[in-house]
This record gives structure tokens, C-alpha cells and sequence, in this order.
């Protein structure tokens, strides 16, 4: 009844001015969730199309440069949802959502390799997200869901790479 959808998007936000071209260059897939309501290039999304972006985990390096050792966050509990803001471009296939991730200050156990991790929101977070009824400040505190994290393979760095198996 909330006329919710699911939806493919393209993982590089786009405001609704400027060229799409440029901005889907840049690849901006994060978008600070303190500065995400007033700033130009994402106020918009943040007060009329935000979503949830479905993931069963994300990566993060550890490590100096050269030696980086992938290390893959989860949910013990499968598929869980991080916060996310979209707009609408026209590509060859029509309209298309392009999104970027709500990112805040990391907490542990990402905070040990890294300053930034997603929002991520309980299942019974998600309704008030989407309503628009959480506010920033909200969810630069709410807890999200509980992480893991385990060594991933060294290939989870190689875009070539198409196992899917990486993080075993």
C-alpha cells in the first residue's frame, strides 16, 4: 500500500542538475549522512527519494599500501539494508534510478581498519527510513544491525574477478 518497488540502479549517484555524464564519472556511491540534508547535490533525494539498498556484506582494506588485506563485513543473519538517496537519469534503456549509500562515523568492528561505514538499518527501521520520518542526526546514531568480519580473499581486490566465492 506504500506502492514500495524494487528496482536495479546503477551505483553512482547523479544529481538532478549538471551532466549526468560527468557526475556518473566521478562515481559518487557515498553520500555523508551529516551533510546529506543540506547539501546541493543531495538535498533533493534526501527529502523525496530515498531507498534501501539491499547487501549481504561490504569490504573495507586493511593494511599499508601494497599489503592490503581485504576484510568482508556481514550480517550473520544473510541480507540486511543500508540507507540510501537516488535520482532518475535517462539512459539508453530509459529512466534509471542512480544511487549512492548513506555513510557515517564507523563504529566497531569497522572503526578498526576504517573512519566510515554505511548506514545500516534494522528491519524495523526500514518503513520510518523510506517515510522520511528518521532524521540525519538519527541515523548518524542509530545502531543498524550488528557486523562480522573475516579475511576475504586477496582476489576480492581484482575487478577482473568473477567468483563469487571470494569471501571464503
Amino acid at each position: 500500500d506504500q506502492d514500495r518497488r524494487c528496482r536495479l540502479g546503477l551505483w553512482s549517484y547523479c544529481p538532478s542538475f549538471g551532466d549526468n555524464q560527468e557526475w556518473m564519472e566521478k562515481q559518487v556511491i557515498n553520500a555523508r549522512v551529516e551533510s546529506v540534508g543540506t547539501n546541493e547535490a543531495f538535498r533533493e533525494a534526501w527529502d523525496e527519494r530515498r531507498c534501501v539498498v539491499p547487501s549481504t556484506g561490504f569490504y573495507e582494506w586493511k593494511g599499508g599500501r601494497g599489503s592490503n588485506v581485504p576484510m568482508f563485513f556481514h550480517q550473520s543473519g544473510g541480507i540486511f539494508s543500508m540507507a540510501g538517496i537516488y535520482t532518475l537519469i535517462e539512459t539508453s534503456d530509459g529512466l534509471e534510478p542512480a544511487y549512492a549509500v548513506l555513510t557515517r562515523p564507523a563504529r566497531p568492528p569497522v572503526s578498526e581498519i576504517h573512519d566510515r561505514e554505511p548506514v545500516t538499518l534494522r528491519r524495523t527501521e526500514v518503513e520510518d527510513y523510506l517515510s522520511c520520518e528518521l532524521s540525519s542526526d538519527h541515523l548518524k546514531e542509530v545502531e543498524g544491525v550488528e557486523l562480522r568480519s573475516r579475511q576475504a580473499s586477496v582476489s576480492a581486490n581484482n575487478p577482473q574477478n568473477t567468483d563469487r566465492g571470494v569471501t571464503r
